[in-house]
């Protein structure tokens, strides 16, 4: 299974309508403004997602531009973003926690030598 972002320049977002054909799809209409990057000085931001069941080849027509953009987004690119999201804020956490316990420890310790 793979999502699939179809991405237009930025001016053209409210003007473009496609029709996606293929078997096993999923198209949905993105409503929050995705900026999938930036080409020839251009930023252009997703319009639709489309998840594909199985290796397929799917048809995409479209109005209003002529200029498009096609970003991938395996399942491997999902996992590693959700990793890192999630593992780095954890370690951290972790990491203030032990280092604040640390401190109390070393704090109790030196008043109580005096």
């Amino acid at each position: 299974m793979g999502v699939n972002y179809l991405g237009v320049p930025a001016d053209s977002v409210s003007t473009v309508t496609c029709e996606v054909e293929g078997a096993d799809i999923e198209v949905e209409r993105d409503s929050s403004a995705i900026v999938l990057g930036e080409i020839d000085g251009v930023d252009y931001v997703s319009v639709y997602s489309i998840t594909a069941v199985s290796e397929q080849q799917v048809t995409v027509n479209c109005e209003g531009t002529d200029q498009l953009a096609h970003a991938p987004m395996g399942a491997v690119g999902v996992l590693i973003s959700t990793a890192i999201g999630v593992l780095i804020p954890v370690v951290l956490g972790l990491l203030s926690l032990v280092l604040l316990i640390w401190g109390i420890i070393a704090l109790v310790r030196s008043t109580s030598q005096r």
